[in-house]
């Protein structure tokens, strides 16, 4: 069963791939580094998440350079999270349809490609405790501590926050006892056995002081950026509360002149029309509830309808295509419409969810603690900590993107509640209103992270055309993100896209870009390195004159054709970074600019010293030539 989760919940995030979000460039441009020879924290800035960049360049070194490469690497991250989330849950709930359910649910709530780590590390750590406190041994012990060392590599904090919840974890195990206290540190002690070679790493290039200093900034930054409230609850009324699942064959209906709008309304009624879009005066497209050919009939020799278009006059049958099996069924089914604003209220009942579940496990823990085996109080504290740590430093907006991440402790202790409201002993009076509790707090989280992650109309554009739609969105997916069509970003405005073929055809292959924005697909689609040792440039971070030595250091060892501005944070670039400015400011000039969506322009700066020949700057329509430097004469 794992298998087949693990199987079904990889091809559903492959095929329904659109595209990778700017801030997933920044890990696959920081493994294209890897590749080329750079390594974290030597050669260019690591943020706190070393092991993702590795692991993204082991992917491209085992699968072919390309997004294709990724998009399987993170696709495989997701369903194996997704099947030791089903081993959890199922052990914790004591259901296997309970346990692929609550599975599941971390695959329909959709997280961002980027966030992986958030749902996978924190999955196998949590099932190496459950096999740890199950029956303890040296060898579960070390795969425990290795977990907490592969989450640490993967981003700083998830380490700690989960070396936290292990330690919470033995307390509840075996109380204080001298015996959990020795597991403990041997725990703490192979996890940084672990971790030391990189630790040893930073000591050599950086220095640890210096290397957690400034991500401890860089974190503090980023919370003075952030500032939101809890969500709320809202409707909205002038939109329907409810609509069918599926909508039906779309035709459309032309009526009468003499017919008036009252009288439209009841043969819409009559025939089962549902409005979908007004065409033109009298012409309506309407979606079909009935279209067998009776009821075809009657809606085309009904006086009031002047001409229908989609449905064959003489022979009372269908001429566009109509929904089978199960989604023939949904179009007799309503469910939320626009105006109950699913998707945003979803948010908001998870996010205040994610908070109350903890506190509820552990009340309902505390309650029958004599009662409850080692291994499931030690599993269940754990988890409860690892939330509360999770939402407190996670949570924030936009709020929508951010509740996926900390969905992995959340379905656990959903399970851990579920499994206790069944088990609950009592007559059959009582047994059965709380199982029916129980079901419906699984099938809640379903309906949530399934709205969140707008599962139902990914699920409909995967399923239109069957199988063969499936096999043809794959080799859709593989053809655009393979070589060579993944360079040419097809998802990209397409003044971002001349830019991309000005960069790749007017600097040479082995050269470097230097990105003063945040521009990390920059390098990924045109297939150069990123300069200076940093894949991304917020104005506000690494201020300090350390840090433009070290970044002025490695420019003069670096081949850097082209400088990259945009027109929202030139200026307060140039006034905050006054010694990275002087440098550029000396050595490169305006080439041209790309106004790649409105209000957003990227200024190419080009090198001084570099022979210009001219080129055209994009599509042939345009005349204006933008100076293009071959190599330095």
């Amino acid at each position: 069963m794992l298998a087949l989760v693990a199987v079904a919940a990889y091809w559903y995030r492959f095929l329904t791939f659109t595209q990778f979000s700017n801030d997933h460039f920044v890990h696959v441009a920081a493994a294209r580094q890897i590749v080329g020879g750079d390594w974290p924290v030597r050669d260019f800035v690591d943020r706190g998440a070393p092991l993702m960049s590795v692991v993204s360049a082991a992917a491209q070194t085992v699968l072919g350079e390309g997004q294709w490469s990724e998009l399987v690497l993170v696709s495989l991250a997701l369903a194996v999270a997704a099947a030791v989330c089903v081993f959890i849950t199922a052990r914790l709930s004591g259901s296997l349809a309970a346990g692929v359910a609550l599975g599941l649910a971390t695959v329909l709530i959709y997280p961002y490609s980027y966030s992986y780590p958030k749902l996978l590390v924190y999955a196998i750590t949590l099932a190496f405790a459950w096999l740890y406190f199950s029956r303890p041994s040296w060898l579960r012990l070390t795969a425990l501590a290795a977990s907490l060392a592969a989450a640490f590599l993967f981003r700083h904090d998830h380490g700690l926050l989960l070396a936290v919840g292990v330690a919470a974890a033995f307390l509840a195990w075996q109380g204080v006892s001298m015996s959990g206290l020795l597991r403990l540190a041997a725990v703490a002690s192979v996890a940084l056995a672990c971790v030391a070679p990189y630790l040893a790493w930073i000591h050599r290039h950086e220095g640890l002081d210096t290397y957690f200093g400034d991500g401890i900034t860089f974190s503090r930054r980023e919370a003075e950026r952030s500032s939101w409230g809890p969500p709320g609850f809202a409707i909205d009324p002038a939109k329907p509360l409810w609509s069918r699942l599926q909508l039906g064959p779309i035709v459309n209906v032309r009526w009468d002149p003499t017919v008036d709008d009252e009288d439209i309304r009841r043969a819409e009624r009559r025939h089962g029309l549902t409005r979908y879009n007004h065409k033109e005066e009298r012409t309506w497209q309407y979606a079909l509830t009935r279209w067998s050919p009776a009821a075809l009939e009657q809606l085309v020799t009904d006086p009031a309808v002047a001409d229908t278009h989609g449905i064959d006059r003489s022979k009372f049958v269908l001429q566009v295509p109509a929904p089978g099996g199960l989604r023939a069924y949904l179009t007799r089914v309503y469910g939320p419409g626009e105006g109950m604003r699913l998707r945003e209220n979803s948010v908001s009942t998870l996010y205040y969810a994610v908070w109350l579940l903890p506190i509820a496990a552990l009340v309902v823990l505390w309650r029958a603690w004599r009662q409850t085996s080692p291994e499931v109080r030690a599993l269940v504290v754990m988890t409860a900590i690892v939330q509360l740590a999770m939402n407190a430093s996670m949570l924030r907006e936009p709020l929508g993107n951010r509740i996926r991440d900390v969905i992995v402790p959340a379905v656990t202790l959903v399970a851990f509640l579920a499994g206790a409201l069944w088990r609950r002993p009592g007559s059959w009076l009582v047994r059965v209103p709380v199982r029916v509790g129980a079901v419906a707090v699984v099938a809640a989280i379903i309906v949530i992270t399934g709205s969140i992650g707008e599962a139902a109309p990914r699920w409909s554009d995967l399923t239109a055309e069957g199988l063969g739609g499936m096999a043809k969105q794959a080799g859709a997916v593989n053809f655009r993100l393979s070589p060579p069509q993944h360079r040419t970003g097809s998802e990209l405005s397409q003044p971002y896209r001349d830019l991309v073929a000005y960069i790749r055809r007017c600097t040479p292959e082995q050269s470097r870009v230097l990105g003063l924005s945040f521009v990390p697909e920059l390098y990924v689609y045109t297939g150069r390195a990123f300069a200076g040792g940093h894949v991304m440039f917020i104005p506000g971070y690494y201020l300090d004159d350390r840090h433009a030595s070290l970044m002025l250091a490695r420019l003069s060892r670096e081949d850097v054709p082209l400088v990259i501005l945009d027109n929202q944070t030139r200026d307060e670039i140039a006034s905050t970074y006054r010694r990275l400015w002087a440098h550029v400011s000396s050595r490169y000039r305006e080439a041209g600019q790309f106004e790649i969506r409105p209000g957003r322009t990227l200024i190419v700066l080009a090198e001084t010293a570099r022979r210009m020949t001219r080129t055209v700057d994009g599509t042939a329509r345009r005349e204006t030539a933008l100076p293009c430097f071959a190599e330095a004469s």
